[in-house]
C-alpha cells in the first residue's frame, strides 16, 4: 500500500520517470485511438453505399492502385489529414508491424459493428413492443 501512495504521489507531482511514462502512454492511447476513428469511418462509409472493400488479393500493399476501395480511401484520406498520413507513413517505413489495415481486422471491425447495430436495433424493438 506504501508504494501505492508513493507513485500516486510522484504522478500527481509530475516528478522522475512515472509522469514522462504516463505521458507517453497517453500520447500512444490518444493516437491509436484516431487511427481507430478513422478506420471506423471509412468502414461505416463503404458499407452504406455497399462498396466492395479489397482488390484482389495480389493487390494489398499501400500505394499499389489495385489495392481496393478501403486501402485506397486511406491513401485519399493521407493526404489531407495529417493522422492517417503519419499512420500510413509508419506502416509504409515499417517502423510499425501491426497497422490495423488488413483485410483480417477489417473483418474484425465490420463483425463488432454489425453486432452493435443489431443488439441497438433489437433494443429498439423491444422498446417499442413494450410501449404498444
Amino acid at each position: 500500500m506504501h508504494t501505492y501512495h508513493e507513485a500516486k504521489q510522484r504522478l500527481e507531482t509530475s516528478t522522475l520517470v512515472d509522469h514522462f511514462l504516463e505521458n507517453a502512454t497517453n500520447k500512444h492511447i490518444e493516437y491509436w485511438k484516431k487511427i481507430l476513428h478513422r478506420l471506423l469511418a471509412m468502414i461505416q462509409f463503404l458499407a452504406e453505399r455497399r462498396m466492395a472493400f479489397r482488390g484482389s488479393a495480389n493487390h494489398e500493399a499501400i500505394g499499389d492502385p489495385k489495392n481496393g476501395n478501403f486501402l485506397g480511401m486511406a491513401e485519399l484520406l493521407a493526404k489531407f489529414d495529417p493522422v492517417m498520413a503519419e499512420h500510413l507513413y509508419k506502416v509504409s517505413s515499417n517502423m510499425i508491424s501491426d497497422h490495423y489495415l488488413s483485410n483480417t481486422v477489417q473483418n474484425e471491425l465490420i463483425e463488432l459493428m454489425d453486432h452493435k447495430i443489431v443488439s441497438e436495433m433489437l433494443s429498439t424493438y423491444r422498446k417499442q413492443s413494450i410501449i404498444h
